[in-house]
């Protein structure tokens, strides 16, 4: 008989309590399994088959709740996204600055200082950063503001030092570099900084020491010499004032900077060489050039040594003690005059034809001096000789002293010089001439020149009258404006003269 199959527990109470139990508690770990599912792949839609059994009323209405909640929270149909990580920009700076991207560090950096303006740390990193790309105004005062703020950054005095010197301002590098010295930091960067600093003030100095005075613009004053490299004038109308001198003190910082790191010998060396040069020692630079040449003859600054013991070397050919030079010449003349070349040994023009020999001879001594006076003497001779109109022959003594003067835009000479003039071996002129010459840079390829003379005319030969008396005076004005072409190769010239020659004749 067909009928519908009943389970033969059925009609069991208890263990129908059972089985709705477990039907229970297996519709809730779907559901949980469910959720979790739900939860973790975040997906928009969802569908979910929830499998109910009879006899489980109370599971099931449990069942619809969590599906509804899981399908209408907005939480889980639409889900948020995860906020963006904060970029912490001081880490990626310091990252860029070790990289060497240095643009990217600036930028990362000026955000730290925004968030941060009293970070010490900041200000020294972003100081850094733009020192790296060379923007020195920027650098000075991020650099200054880690001094200042606190705690103080003492890393950044030699790193601001550094900048003032790439700035020109040599004196508050120094007065920076002696600080960091106060502070123990002295180190190979800053010493070598220091030479460099005490160098370029000693060019500006523009003064001459001797045992107990300064010369400064001809005047002496007398001086204390300072620990830093310096003097202090204790007298007359530039009490008190601090000049730089250089020289030694630029060395012995040098030599300390290669002896702190062997890595900076040559750097060391060649600096060392250009004071040599700056003082007038151009034997001793040419002598240190020379050695940083021989221990690598490859590197770049070798090439640079080489390109200045070829000047130094041409410079001292020049400045040879003894010079001598000579000519010979031929000369044809249609109306022979006594000497050419000399409006004062001229007024025998003779209308006649004449050959003549010429000789030129000068000898010349330069005395070295001390940086910055110099001396120069000379003697010249000049000697014509004709073939037939002997009374018209000339000779010509001059002998001539040159002190100078040298500054940094320019020098100052006096010419001092005495001539004797013979004719067919009889006294004809003698002059006396003074002559001081003031040259002035105005820039590396333009100069001007200007020159003052007087000149003492004395004819030897007694004149026929008084009206006749040519002894004189001569006063002179020059000015000259000079171009330089093609590294001084050439040049371009202007020039304006004014002489008054006032004679005792009348004539």
């Amino acid at each position: 008989m067909q009928g519908t199959m009943t389970h033969p527990l059925d009609g069991c109470p208890k263990m129908q309590d059972e089985r709705n139990k477990k039907q229970e508690k297996s519709c809730l770990l779907l559901l949980a399994s469910c959720f979790s599912n739900l939860y973790n792949s975040s997906i928009r839609v969802i569908r979910v088959k929830v499998f109910c059994f009879f006899g489980c009323g109370f599971a099931t209405l449990c069942s619809l709740w969590l599906i509804k909640s899981l399908l209408f929270s907005p939480e889980m149909a639409f889900p948020q996204e995860s906020p963006p990580k904060q970029v912490n920009y001081l880490q990626q700076g310091i990252a860029n600055l070790k990289e060497e991207n240095y643009e990217e560090a600036v930028e990362d950096f000026k955000k730290v200082r925004e968030e941060n303006p009293d970070s010490s740390i900041a200000a020294y990193l972003l100081g850094l950063a733009y020192k790296k790309v060379q923007d020195y105004k920027e650098a000075k005062i991020h650099l200054k503001d880690a001094l200042i703020l606190k705690p103080e950054v003492k890393e950044a005095v030699p790193e601001l030092s550094d900048v003032l010197y790439q700035l020109g301002e040599m004196e508050e590098a120094l007065k920076e570099i002696e600080f960091a010295e106060g502070l123990g930091m002295e180190s190979a960067q800053t010493s070598f900084l220091k030479g460099q600093a005490l160098s370029e003030l000693g060019k500006k100095s523009d003064i001459v020491l001797d045992d107990s005075n300064i010369i400064y613009k001809g005047e002496k004053y007398p001086y204390t010499k300072n620990n830093d490299g310096t003097i202090t004038v204790e007298e007359g109308s530039l009490k008190g004032k601090i000049f730089y001198v250089s020289g030694k003190a630029a060395i012995a910082s040098f030599k300390k900077a290669k002896s702190l790191d062997e890595r900076l010998t040559a750097s060391a060396d060649y600096q060392i060489a250009m004071v040599n040069i700056q003082e007038g020692s151009l034997e001793d630079a040419r002598d240190i050039l020379n050695e940083i040449v021989i221990k690598d003859p490859n590197a770049d600054i070798a090439q640079a040594a080489n390109q200045y013991i070829e000047i130094i070397t041409k410079r001292l050919k020049e400045e040879r003690p003894f010079r001598f030079t000579a000519g010979i010449q031929y000369q044809y003349d249609t109306n022979a005059i006594l000497k050419p070349s000399d409006e004062t040994a001229a007024a025998g023009i003779t209308g006649e034809e004449d050959n003549a020999g010429i000789i030129n001879l000068r000898g010349e001594y330069v005395h070295k001096l001390k940086s910055p006076y110099n001396f120069k003497a000379q003697y010249s001779l000049y000697q014509n000789t004709h073939s037939r109109l002997k009374y018209i022959d000339v000779q010509s003594h001059s002998i001539s002293v040159v002190p100078g003067y040298n500054f940094s835009k320019g020098s100052l000479n006096l010419l001092t010089s005495y001539n004797y003039t013979s004719v067919d071996n009889n006294k004809y002129l003698q002059t006396i001439t003074l002559s001081p010459t003031l040259t002035y840079f105005l820039t590396r390829t333009q100069f001007g020149q200007l020159t003052m003379k007087y000149q003492d005319k004395r004819y030897l030969k007694a004149p026929v009258n008084s009206d006749e008396d040519r002894d004189s005076n001569e006063k002179g004005l020059g000015l000259s404006y000079f171009y330089l072409l093609s590294e001084g190769k050439g040049f371009i010239n202007g020039r304006y003269e004014y002489n008054r020659e006032d004679t005792e004749g009348k004539n």
